[in-house]
């Protein structure tokens, strides 16, 4: 039957599925088996012939192939890496490499199919399935262009099998399931390089071809504008064709050649695959353009590193030439011993298995082999191939012998797979298998065919933060949830962060949302609900008024006074309306009225009830015969009291509104998703007074009527007012608490301290802390207990730290005897020993801080000591530890320790004494490349700084070529459960670094760190391995001493030999080795340090017999005699070492510090006496205010005046004084024998004086108004240049400092100073006076503070220093010298410039420091260092030098040829080149007239930039000392310049010199240039424009049209607010924000206009001007000013305070009451009014109540998990019980009332057994709820950071808050039923009744638990727990008195009536 006819479609079966075929086989592949194998995809040749995806592939032919030779090479490498590693036993021993490598022929259907070869069988592959997947694949290598790797990575991707690509093309479309990995650079590096090469050879003009495709578009859209922003410009952009098909090809690459030849653009830049450069030979063939020859263009071509310079088999005989001009990137490649010869070697004959060599043989030498002509054409002709074709004849473009670039990526791709198989079968895991020849599986093999993924911890996702796990690397942690309140938005946060304020954590806490804004509105239900009960009572008491006064006349209203119970009726009227001032959003009316209103209305209306029961019982008194109460009953008494009580309550509210009014505020803190606005109380005081007043009103209401409730009933209203106002006091009571919890009050607990172990005390007037690390303590105590004194046998001690402790003593003694540092005054210590714990440190410095035997944390409580500063620690941590405390108290610390503190914030006051470590560790880096290590270990600590040096330094070591074997971590140890774990590390560490190669480590390590050294070798597991024979070499940092533990005594100390360490600066101290030597404990009493020292050192125990030592210890008795001098250096040390010396220094910055201070000479300084001493205000360390002697000065030896309306100064620079004086003793005037000239500098005086000249003769510039100016000379001294700055800012004859004593000069600016130092001495007095500075010297001045008012006038340095650098450059001076001044100008250069330079390839032969002496007794030190400094510079073959100098700095250089001690050496033949800065100028001394200026011949000097004025060079030359008569300088000049002496003889010339009188008509003109020049220098420039700038400035101020302005007159002229120019102006639109502030722009205003916002609530500003607030972490709060944080209290209602403690006792108290009760009930239980109402119950009633007052104590303390889980549910079952008892007590007598009734059914109700059931099934039922709770989500301890701004309260968390509830409604219903139960049964007859006290209680107890609820919800804390233990001890204490106390009272006081009789009669009314 036909098929075609039934339309049924056959079903094939899967045996023959359509879908798999057996491929055919590939033309060319190579393959070479082995245990495991790699792929291969290279790319030979292309295919001409496409074919589509949609047909079945066949077979290529070997004739349609295009090959390219060169790229034979690549299957070449592969083989010989395979080759090298089966060759290697120490790489995959007994496991052979195999290979199969196919063609990829630069298309996707065969690169499909290749692929699909090496993931599947060889006969058959089924796509998608592993079917037969046989073969042990690796990897595969491939391919060479991005598009063939994508495509090989296609079909990998599902196999899982890693691809490693060795073509150079960035594969960039990759996704993150492709496993690919890039063997060559990154494409950046190469963009980068070709960017730098158009920039460099300036070609901004270029034509750009890429590719066509993805690729080529993705560089045009995203390179391309990169090369725009730095000036390249695009001629064109060329899409290069990037088919593989002939005709493709054709159609587009005539149409690129022609666009190149005809555009103008000379250089392209081509972004191609590696056959681009044969397609760059095929484009001459295709122009349009006639006789245009493509060579003789001149054309550069730049080309990327995937373009290899090949050539296509028919481009044999093409010309090369065409290619000239090419720039080309290319891939790193190295020559590898054996690859040339491996591959000359290659010939068909010898290469069996190589299905790529016959095809690249036939075509390379264009031969026909005569056995295989299967694929060939038929007409294909050549020679036969013989196999004996010399390679090496075959041109480079066709074949390269050497590796290239990708051949070099595949070998290193080969060994990378083969290294990585072998670290797989290396591991020794319990899974892996046995190897053998046959067969070799690896466990787990998809390890390899999946993407590696190395990291010790996965991601944190948002709303996790990362915790470093302890103990673990930085990259292993756990994923911490955010803390309340904090969120992470980022993966991987280190830390999450709090929203603003205003915004709150979503539930995942990754974002943060809005605030609710929220208030008791009328619009919400709850607002809304008591807005309808407040008016609804309104309503009923109106008509409660109303009703009273229809009836106003009749008994029930006039009996109880009629006009009190009105106003009490309009007063609660009131009272229920003043309940809608509480709703609604809070405003300033209603905040003003809310409180004082009520508490008003309320004081009248309890005083109307107060007046109503005093009334009453008034009235019976004045009933008895001759009672004398009479004359008070009357209105009048009553209206007296309401009157009286009411208006003292307005007058505590009127106070109340006129202080500190309430006023509306904003709470943002409170509730976490809300932002509420609520009325702040103003006074809480105030406000508590009030809410007191009224609560004494009620108790005496309520007492007045209890006392009133027995008299007669008729119209007697005392018991219904005694049980209104207990319901009131109860209700007042519960609510005061609660109210007052809200407001987060905290106290401040004191406990005395535990006494230390060791300490050392010496008083004094003052005294110095220090914190020592001596000892370790070896048990360890948590912060979170109570820290107990460490014995002395716990103790590990570093006895060489004990010189620490010497050393700051001997620093005390020497000042304490030195009477020139704190005369008068002592100086004492403190010394603390730090365990080198922070819990001991902490400690430590709170006693420093405090007094003597108590302290109080963030409290100055009984702060009695005057404590300057601390010293200490020895490392960081220490030192953190110790400035935690201090920035609270803003006490300094000195740190003597060299390990560097990174982590300290603004806040902290830190004062590093030793040396910055960034200089060690360039000291190291360069120890190693000097002995060439570049192979180390690295050993650090195993904390945070450990990790910081990893992280930041060996980065910077591996730029310098250093390689690290390997990285440790120390182990570290403190305490004893530590030690094991220690010593396994200490094991792995010691046996990881004798099992490395490494000779050299470097060990960043702590004081201590070399004792740990020491335990290295006893911990190892290699046997026989020698330390000290291995010929290690460690290299040890400053902070380590050479130390030991003190039970290291014996050990051996050649381990560690061979160490070079870094050594913190010392010095040998006189007497300080005597002074140790002298040392022990019989005379170092108070020492507490010695003896544990001395114990330890000498292994001896001294006869008193040190407290704490174990009872077991033996050892000598000490004598005190035994010898410092015999102990070995490394346990102590007699010479002062590095950190004792730090010590040292510290102790003295201390004493002059105070010293200084101390000299302060101020109306407040008080009489320092022989005794004692105080300061006045110790904050005089922070602000000085100094007053100075007033003595007249001695005139200046030189000045120019000239007079004028305004006066400009300045400070000249022209002549040195030779002799010294100190600042110490009265400046004398200096004789102008000593001044040596510079007279050069004298052109500096006449340009100032010329622009004056100028500006005073011209009309436009200040107009009627004449400028004079006042110059002095600096001579270069600091004394000289104080002193003329004095003159200048005072009058004539008198100065007085800091104080503007009889100002008389207009003073507008100073101009000055010639170099630095100058100005910066200038700048401290002038900082002052406020008045402005311009500095003409061209000598950058970075040492300025914000107060300094300097303007420099030359342009910036760095513009200099970069100039000097391009010169160095531009003339390839690479090898120089160089010189700087000595001293702090020349050391920033060395320190901050020359390593800029050294960045830049620049090397410095030497540096030089220029010696510097303006003194005669300096100059032979000075002559001394400068001939050494010469002999330096000529013994130097460097030839270039650069020198950063000083104004006079070449007249030091002319001096250097001088002093030289090298013998016939002449400068000027040497050849020299000096390159100077612009601040040095040509000039001489006048001593140096005659001296040979060729000496300074080849000098390249920078300048300041100058102009020649008009007529100011005829100015120059027409002065002389006859027209200048009030300038005091020129007779100087003109003395030294002309060598002559003027006939009025110049006073202060030394008598015996000699010389020609001086005419004033010599020449300027005559004089060097050296020595005086007529144009204008450029320093003179700057002093003129200075000159000019002051005086614009001053005509601007004056032209300003104000109304202050005066008129000026020929005469004299008055600025309005001359100060201004006396202070430094300021332009700026809003003042800086100071601390606690943030700045908020002004709404319409540029940004610079703002307001200062104090921060809001909970955020502080620690910085000026910031612009928005921060919030402190969650442990801390802010301060007060909101200027920084305060750590937080935590908090618990414990037994040590006033709450917790009474609490406790009303509870045992209570218990003990109810425990004597049921004693008197089981004692009397035979009586009657025991047996009457159902004594079990009674019983079972009181013992449930001794447990309820009991239950309370498991509330206070601090929560466990024991007493969470137990407190609510013992609470609420406990009551059940009790409330159950009392149920079952009033059904009972309801029952046995009822059944008393004839014929009634109830009798069979009344017994024992319903009371039984009705109490056990009541307390079941609340037992079920409790156990449903502690099953499903019981109560925990928990801690709340939030709630309470400055406390962190640990409580227990209720678990399921529903259950909770459940617990205390249950109750609550027990409670209602009981009630309402007792209250119907109150009629019964009284005999043995009691449901009148059980009404009565069970009134108070819903009293109490109604009122609980809201208060419970409403408050957090302790202030939560105290609220339950209050209402459980109150309705307990409720049910005890009102039900048992009137039994209580019968059967003790009143025995007679315990009958039935009796009680009977007792309750009778007529009793």
């Amino acid at each position: 039957m036909d098929l075609k006819d039934t339309g049924e479609i056959p079903v094939v079966s899967r045996k023959r599925w359509s879908g798999i075929r057996d491929p055919h086989p590939p033309v060319q592949e190579y393959h070479q088996s082995g245990d495991f194998f790699v792929g291969g995809i290279t790319s030979q040749s292309f295919d001409v012939n496409p074919t589509e995806f949609n047909e079945y592939p066949e077979p290529a032919s070997i004739g349609e192939l295009i090959s390219v030779p060169k790229n034979y090479q690549h299957i070449l490498a592969l083989v010989f890496a395979v080759k090298e590693i089966n060759a290697n036993p120490r790489i995959l021993p007994n496991v052979s490499l195999g290979f199969q490598i196919y063609d990829s022929y630069f298309t996707a259907k065969q690169t499909y199919h290749a692929t699909m070869q090496l993931v599947s069988s060889q006969k058959t592959f089924v796509p998608n399935f592993t079917c037969g997947f046989q073969k042990n694949l690796l990897a595969v290598i491939g391919g060479l262009d991005s598009q063939t790797s994508l495509d090989v990575a296609t079909i990998l991707g599902m196999y899982k099998i890693p691809q490693l690509i060795y073509g150079s093309a960035p594969v960039t479309g990759t996704n993150q399931d492709l496993s690919l990995y890039q063997m060559s650079p990154s494409k950046e590096l190469q963009h980068a390089g070709i960017l730098y090469l158009l920039l460099y050879f300036k070609w901004t003009w270029i034509g750009v071809l890429v590719m066509d495709n993805d690729d080529g578009e993705k560089i045009v859209q995203s390179l391309l504008p990169e090369f725009s922003k730095h000036g390249i410009c695009i001629a064109f952009t060329g899409y290069c064709p990037s088919g593989n098909y002939f005709q493709t090809v054709l159609n587009q690459g005539s149409k690129v050649y022609d666009q190149i030849m005809g555009t103008k653009a000379k250089v392209f830049v081509a972004f191609g695959h590696s056959s681009s450069v044969n397609d760059l030979l095929w484009l001459p063939y295709m122009s349009d353009i006639g006789n245009v020859a493509w060579k003789a263009k001149g054309k550069v071509w730049i080309l990327t590193a995937q373009m290899e310079f090949t050539s296509y088999v028919y481009q044999t005989t093409w010309d090369a030439d065409e290619i000239h001009g090419i720039l080309a990137f290319t891939v790193h490649s190295s020559d590898l011993p054996g690859f040339q010869t491996f591959v000359e070697r290659r010939n068909p004959l010898n290469t069996k298995g190589d299905g790529f060599i016959e095809k690249f043989w036939h075509h390379a030498f264009n031969c026909k082999f005569p056995n295989q002509d299967q694929g060939w054409e038929e007409t294909e002709e050549g020679e036969i191939c013989t196999g004996q074709e010399v390679l090496q004849s075959l041109p480079a473009s066709f074949y390269e012998k050497r590796m290239t670039g990708h051949s070099y990526s595949i070998y290193n791709a080969v060994y990378a797979v083969a290294h990585a198989a072998h670290a797989i079968l290396s591991l020794k895991t319990k899974h892996k298998r046995v190897m053998n020849a046959d067969l070799l599986n690896v466990l787990g093999q998809d390890k390899w065919q999946t993407k590696p993924v190395s990291e010790c911890s996965n991601s944190c996702f948002p709303g996790y933060f990362k915790k470093v796990k302890e103990g673990k690397p930085f990259c292993c942690y756990d994923c911490i949830r955010c803390p309340e309140g904090k969120i992470s938005n980022h993966k991987d946060m280190s830390e999450c962060s709090k929203c603003k304020a205003e915004y709150f954590p979503n539930k995942n806490q990754d974002f943060c949302l809005p605030k609710h804004i929220i208030f008791l509105s009328y619009e919400e239900p709850l607002g809304l609900s008591l807005a309808f009960f407040t008016l609804s009572l309104s309503l009923t008491t109106a008509v409660v008024l109303g009703t009273f006064i229809r009836h106003h006349n009749t008994p029930v209203v006039k009996a109880n006074n009629r006009s009190l119970s009105y106003t009490l009726l309009l007063s609660l009227l009131v009272c229920f309306l003043s309940a809608l001032l509480f709703i609604g959003q809070p405003e300033r009316v209603t905040c003003l009225l809310r409180q004082p209103a009520f508490g008003t209305i309320f004081s009248v209306a309890i005083s109307c009830i107060l007046a109503k029961t005093t009334t009453v019982v008034l009235a019976f008194m004045a009933t008895r015969p001759g009672s004398r109460m009479r004359k008070w009953v009357g209105k009048r008494l009553a209206n007296s009291i309401v009157l009286s009580l009411s208006l003292v309550q307005g007058g505590i509210c009127a106070v109340w509104l006129a202080t500190s009014p309430p006023f509306p505020d904003v709470d943002m803190h409170t509730v976490t998703e809300e932002i509420i606005l609520q009325c702040n109380e103003g006074s809480v005081i105030l406000f508590s007074c009030v809410l007191g007043y009224m609560g004494f009103l009620a108790i005496v209401s309520f007492t007045v009527a209890f006392l009133a409730r027995k008299l007669p009933d008729t119209f007697n209203e005392a018991k219904f007012i005694t049980f209104s106002m207990l319901m009131f006091c109860s209700v007042w009571l519960t609510f005061v608490p609660t109210y007052l919890s809200t407001k987060g009050k905290s106290m401040c607990k004191i406990r005395d301290l535990r006494h230390l172990v060791q300490e050392y005390h010496q008083s004094g007037d003052f005294f110095v802390g220090g914190i020592a690390s001596q000892s370790f303590d070896s048990n360890q105590a948590k912060f979170n207990e109570y820290p107990q004194p460490a014995s002395i046998g716990e103790l590990i001690l570093v006895p060489k730290n004990y010189q620490h402790i010497l050393a700051l003593v001997f620093a005390v003694k020497e000042i304490n005897e030195n009477h020139q540092i704190l005369p008068n005054v002592s100086l004492g210590f403190q010394i603390y020993d730090s365990h080198f714990t922070a819990k001991q440190t902490y400690h430590a410095t709170m006693h420093l801080v405090s007094s003597q035997k108590t302290f109080v944390p963030n409290f100055k409580c009984g702060l009695q000591k005057n404590l300057l500063a601390i010293i200490g620690g020895l490392d960081s941590q220490t030192s953190l530890d110790v400035a935690t405390i201090l920035g609270m108290y803003k006490i300094p610390q000195l740190i003597y320790g060299s390990d560097t503190v990174t982590d300290t914030n603004q806040d902290l006051s830190l004062y590093q004494m030793s040396p910055n470590e960034g200089i060690q560790h360039a000291g190291i880096l360069y120890l190693l490349l000097y002995f060439k290590w570049t192979w180390i270990g690295v050993l650090v600590m195993d904390n945070d700084n450990g990790e910081r040096i990893l992280q930041s330094l060996l980065p910077e070591f591996s730029k310098h070529g250093i390689c690290f074997a390997f990285t440790g971590y120390c182990p570290r140890g403190n305490f004893l459960h530590e030690v094991p774990n220690m010593m396994e590390q200490g094991r792995k560490l010691y046996d990881q670094i004798m099992g490395s190669k490494a000779e050299i480590f470097v060990l960043f390590g702590q004081s201590y760190s070399i004792n740990d050294l020491m335990w290295l070798p006893y911990m190892s597991d290699i046997e026989n391995v020698e330390w000290k024979t291995k010929g290690k070499v460690w290299i040890l940092t400053a902070q380590m001493e050479f130390t030991s533990y003190a039970y290291q005594t014996t050990w051996d100390d050649d381990d560690i030999h061979g160490i070079l360490a870094f050594a913190v600066h010392s010095s040998d101290l006189p007497g300080f080795q005597k002074f140790v030597e002298r040392r022990n404990p019989s005379n170092a009493k108070k020492d507490g340090f010695i003896q544990i020292f001395w114990h330890h050192v000498f292994k001896c125990k001294l006869s008193d017999e040190v407290q704490g030592w174990e009872e077991g210890e033996e050892g000598e008795i000490c004598t005190g005699q035994e010898k410092l001098e015999s102990l070995p250096a490394s346990f102590f040390e007699k010479h002062m070492t590095g950190h004792s010396y730090s010590i040292y220094n510290s102790v003295y910055a201390v004493a002059h510090a105070a010293q200084a201070m101390l000299s302060l000479k101020t109306k407040h300084r008080k009489v320092i006496t022989g005794e004692h001493v105080n300061f006045p205000d110790q904050d005089q360390w922070q602000s000085l205010i100094v007053k100075c002697r007033i003595r007249d000065p001695h005139p200046p030896v030189q000045e120019y005046h000239q007079s004028g309306d305004f006066f400009v100064g300045g400070i000249a620079s022209q002549s040195f004084d030779i002799n010294p004086t100190e600042f110490n003793e009265y400046p004398q005037p200096a004789s102008i024998g000593e001044l040596i000239t510079v007279p050069k500098n004298y052109q500096h005086i006449l340009a100032l004086v010329f622009a004056v000249k100028e500006i005073n003769e011209n009309p436009q510039i200040l107009p009627n108004i004449s400028l004079g100016f006042q110059i002095y000379d600096s001579h270069f001294t600091g004394k000289q240049t104080y002193h003329a700055t004095m003159h200048l800012v005072s009058s004539q004859k008198t100065f007085v400092p800091n104080f503007k004593c009889d100002l008389q000069k207009n003073l507008l600016a100073i101009i000055g100073g010639l170099d630095s130092q100058t100005s910066l001495d200038v700048a401290t007095i002038l900082g002052m006076y406020k008045i402005p500075q311009l500095l003409y010297g061209s000598d950058t001045v970075t040492d300025t503070n914000q107060d300094l008012s300097l303007y420099q006038m030359s342009p910036n340095e760095d513009i200099q220093h970069a100039g000097i650098l391009y010169l160095l450059l531009y003339f390839k001076w690479t090898w120089i010298g160089v010189l700087v001044m000595d001293d702090d100008h020349g050391e920033r250069i060395v320190q901050s410039l020359l390593p800029e330079f050294s960045k830049h390839g620049i090397c410095f032969a030497f540096t030089g420091y220029c010696p510097r002496g303006n003194f005669l007794h300096e100059v032979p030190n000075m002559m001394e260092q400068a001939r050494k400094l010469y002999d330096q510079i000529m013994g130097s073959k460097a030839e270039v030098f650069l020198f950063f100098g000083q104004s006079y700095s070449i007249n030091d250089l002319i001096l250097l040829p001088y002093m030289s001690g090298i013998g016939n050496v002449d400068w000027k033949s040497k050849g020299k080149v000096t390159v100077l800065t612009a601040q040095t100028e040509f000039n001489s001394y006048a001593y140096q007239t005659t001296w040979d200026a060729d000496d300074i011949h080849g000098i390249l000097a920078f300048a300041v930039h100058s102009s020649d004025l008009p007529g100011f060079q005829e100015f120059v030359e027409r002065r002389n000392p006859t027209n200048a008569k009030e300038d005091g300088f020129i007779q100087l000049f003109w003395h030294h310049a002309f060598k002559c002496k003027f006939s009025n003889e110049i006073q202060g010339w030394e008598e015996g010199e000699e010389g020609k009188i001086c005419t004033g008509q010599e020449m300027l003109e005559s004089l060097p240039a050296s020595f005086f020049e007529k144009r204008m220098t450029g320093h003179s420039y700057s002093i003129y424009n200075s000159v000019y700038a002051v005086a614009h400035a001053a005509q601007a101020m004056l032209s300003l049209k104000t109304k202050h302005r005066k008129v000026i007159t020929g005469e004299h002229l008055n600025v309005p607010g001359q100060d201004q120019w006396q202070t430094q102006p300021v332009s700026e639109c809003s003042d800086s924000c100071h601390l606690g502030y943030f700045k908020r722009v002004k709404e319409g205003k540029p940004f610079c206009c703002y307001d200062c916002i104090q921060c809001p609530e909970g955020k502080i500003s620690g910085k000026k001007d910031m612009s928005e607030c921060s919030k402190c972490t969650d442990e801390k709060f802010p301060s007060k000013n909101k200027d920084f944080c305060i750590p937080k209290y935590i908090t618990f209602l414990s037994y040590e305070e006033p709450l917790g403690l009474s609490s406790a006792f009303f509870a045992l108290f209570l218990s003990l009451i109810t425990a004597v009760v049921l004693g008197m009930f089981i004692k009397h239980r035979n009586t009657p009014i025991v047996k009457a109402n159902n004594r079990s119950l009674s019983y079972t009633l009181l013992l449930s109540l001794l447990l309820c007052f009991l239950s309370p104590l498991l509330f206070i303390g601090q929560p466990q998990k024991m007493s969470c889980v137990l407190r609510q549910p013992a609470f609420g079952i406990i009551f059940s019980v009790a409330i159950s008892c009392i149920l079952a007590k009033t059904i009972t007598v309801v029952l046995a009332f009822m059944a008393t009734k004839p014929g009634s059914r109830m009798r069979k109700w009344v017994g024992k057994r319903l009371a039984n059931s009705i109490v056990l099934s009541c307390s079941l039922v609340q037992g079920g709820i409790c156990a449903a709770w502690l099953a499903t989500s019981p109560p925990f301890p928990d801690v709340d950071m939030h709630t309470l701004t400055e406390e962190v309260i640990l409580q227990c968390n209720e678990g399921s808050v529903t259950l909770f509830y459940c617990v205390l409604g249950y109750m609550g219903f027990l409670a209602i039923v009981s009630f309402t139960v007792a209250f119907l049964a109150r009629q019964l007859p009284d005999t043995f009744n009691e449901a009148k006290f059980i009404t009565f209680s069970m009134l108070v107890f819903c009293s109490v638990w109604l009122t609980f609820v809201p208060t419970y919800m409403s408050t957090k804390g302790k202030s939560m727990v105290a609220v339950e233990i209050f209402s459980i001890l109150t309705s307990s204490g409720g049910l005890l008195i009102l039900i048992f106390f009137p039994k209580c009272y019968v059967m003790w006081l009143r025995p007679e009536l315990n009958n039935r009789k009796g009680l009977t009669l007792g309750r009778s009314p007529n009793t």
